[in-house]
């Protein structure tokens, strides 16, 4: 009797500049592809955006601040192995 399991791999990617990210994730794929496995992605997921404020001024002048913010992007990977059971 055999029996069939499918396995999930899932491959989550974070980077701050989105072009390294999406080099990562190819050289990832063909990797994959070229193991002869099934893959479904790259599946870019939600950006989480961090706001940080900064009074320019010390001691006076609450009202002069700036504004940064980090934006790392996301990207997941899935990829399926099977394998059989004798």
């Amino acid at each position: 009797m055999n029996s069939i399991t499918c396995e999930k791999l899932r491959i989550s990617l974070k980077a701050y500049e989105s072009p390294v990210l999406d080099e990562s994730c190819q050289k990832i794929l063909s990797a994959i592809k070229a193991s002869g496995l099934e893959v479904i992605g790259p599946v870019p997921l939600p950006t989480s955006i961090r706001r940080y404020c900064v009074l320019t001024s010390p001691h006076v002048n609450k009202d002069a601040r700036e504004h940064f913010e980090i934006r790392p992007c996301w990207k997941a990977t899935l990829s399926s192995v099977i394998h059989e059971k004798k």
